[in-house]
């Protein structure tokens, strides 16, 4: 009897450590693709901005990039 309860205690530990990398993986390409949308709101699909260091008024919006076409 004891053997089966460290053989699930096991078991379990392995199944939530398994969980925990695909929580881990999933977040990290979630947080990757808010990211990309974030910078395809300054820069188009094209992604062709560069940085400056002052705001600017572009296509109505003021953005911190400067938006090349």
């Amino acid at each position: 009897m004891a053997s089966q309860a460290i053989a699930s205690r096991r078991g379990a530990r392995t199944v939530r450590r398994q969980m925990w990398w695909k929580i881990l993986i999933l977040s990290v390409l979630v947080a990757l693709l808010f990211l990309y949308i974030v910078v395809v709101q300054f820069c188009g699909a094209g992604l062709q901005c560069r940085a400056t260091h002052s705001l600017e008024h572009v296509n109505g919006r003021d953005c911190l990039f400067t938006c090349t076409t």
